[in-house]
């Protein structure tokens, strides 16, 4: 397949999970730009190193992808595609360990 024919089928399928019918699906659009938004707006709050505490905002994605019944595969591949620097640097922004403050290394 083409590059073209790729991206087409890749339209058509964002149409057909469009067109699914679940609680999440039936909600009117307006709640949930509300709610996205009220949740980008709380997770951007914390600062980056308070891993612990945004753990829970973890879930609320989870959630909704299980009750609109997603394919989780599908928008993992679409989330790497789209993240802002290339998938290695993705990850290792998933997995980030938070560095000491100075006051611990030993010189």
């Amino acid at each position: 397949m083409s590059r073209l024919d790729t991206a087409y089928y890749e339209l058509g399928r964002l149409d057909l999970l469009a067109e699914n019918d679940s609680i999440i699906h039936r909600l009117d659009p307006r709640v949930k730009v509300i709610t996205t938004l009220l949740f980008i707006i709380y997770v951007i709050s914390f600062d980056k190193y308070e891993v612990n505490r945004l753990l829970p905002f973890f879930l609320f994605p989870v959630i909704l992808i299980g009750m609109a019944d997603l394919p989780i595969g599908y928008l993992m591949r679409k989330l790497i595609l789209v993240s802002p620097s290339s998938k290695q640097k993705t990850w290792n922004l998933l997995i980030q360990i938070p560095p000491m403050p100075c006051s611990t290394y030993h010189l």
